[in-house]
């Protein structure tokens, strides 16, 4: 159980690398490093900044994401949303496997939509069906369970983003596959 004192501590001091940024590879990222738990208890608000650190290395944050919660989380998901954000434009910068980036996109999807932010998560999952659609006309065995999934994920986005009439489209086409 971390200190009582923790959130503020760990907020401060990431806080402090954003106005000195030696503070970062000095003190944030080898206490973090060594102890990413204390980024969880020091709040959503601590996490964002951190995500914001431009001179982070990502391997802190690489630390940090199996402490993460795998569910929604009210206090947390803001700042996973933008450890994940962070996380996910570096590994879609690394790979150009179809496949590989739909499942980012869709991830990130479910971290921005868990955070209410809706518009982002609509992008992503937009990302996502396209190159599920894309990967299921060249394999469609494997793929279009895939793009059904993505496609009533689309349509739920749709409906929160207040365009209902738009939403109705993509999980028809989610029912004509499942039928499939």
């Amino acid at each position: 159980e971390p200190a009582a004192y923790t959130r503020q501590a760990v907020s401060t001091l990431i806080e402090a690398a954003h106005r000195w940024p030696h503070v970062t590879a000095r003190h944030v990222g080898p206490l973090l490093r060594r102890s990413p738990s204390l980024a969880i208890a020091a709040g959503s608000a601590a996490l964002t900044r951190l995500s914001d650190l431009p001179t982070l290395d990502l391997g802190v944050l690489e630390a940090i994401e199996p402490c993460l919660p795998d569910h929604a989380h009210i206090d947390l998901d803001l700042g996973s949303a933008a450890v994940f954000a962070r996380l996910i434009r570096h590994r879609l910068n690394l790979t150009t496997e179809p496949a590989e980036r739909a499942a980012l996109f869709t991830q990130l999807a479910w971290r921005y939509g868990n955070a209410g932010l809706n518009q982002q998560a609509l992008a992503a999952t937009t990302q996502a069906v396209d190159y599920y659609r894309a990967l299921s006309e060249a394999d469609p065995r494997t793929y279009l369970p895939h793009l059904a999934v993505a496609l009533g994920n689309l349509s739920g986005r749709l409906a929160l983003a207040g365009s209902r009439a738009r939403a109705v489209e993509p999980v028809q086409e989610a029912v004509r596959l499942y039928r499939d």
